[in-house]
């Protein structure tokens, strides 16, 4: 009997997802072979709602599935990846994966929607935690309350909680 082994990867902005492929995860191959270019337009295309909840489904997957990151220079694609999420009031997963994905809350911009996902979530220390401590110079987090009320305010609207008036 032959025995494999295979080195472990650290977690991170690609591999990272909310979705198992039990839970309808799509394979880990979706963005390997595609474009950072191309998925960053995508992502950025993507809209809060949707008039098809098939659609925002489907959407939820893509962005919720992990996989083998994109051929060359991604970390754009990425930012717009957990853009995407934190614009279609994904908060939750928004936050778990950004946790899970390892390096890339190094990413300012990644460690803001991580930590604005947390004051969606109603969690003004973990936001404070995510932000990126030296982009603040090491002073207390200046999360302001409003700021919070804010993003739990779109957060209910883009779950169909109100318009928002």
């Amino acid at each position: 009997m032959a025995v494999e082994s295979e080195e472990l990867r650290a977690p991170d902005a690609w591999s990272v997802g909310a979705l198992a492929r039990s839970q309808g995860g799509l394979a880990p191959d979706l963005w390997a072979r595609s474009e950072p270019e191309f998925l960053a337009q995508a992502f950025d295309r993507l809209p809060a709602v949707f008039d098809s909840p098939a659609a925002q489904k489907l959407a939820q997957r893509v962005l919720l599935s992990g996989g083998d990151a994109p051929p060359g220079e991604a970390a754009e694609a990425a930012r717009k990846r957990f853009e995407a999420l934190g614009r279609m009031g994904q908060a939750d997963t928004l936050a778990v994966m950004a946790v899970g994905a390892g390096g890339a809350l190094t990413d300012a911009q990644i460690a803001s929607y991580a930590a604005q996902a947390e004051l969606a979530r109603g969690r003004r220390s973990d936001a404070c935690a995510r932000a990126a401590p030296s982009a603040i110079g090491g002073k207390p987090c200046p999360v302001p309350a409003a700021l919070a009320r804010v993003l739990r305010r779109r957060r209910w609207r883009s779950r169909g909680g109100g318009s928002g008036a």
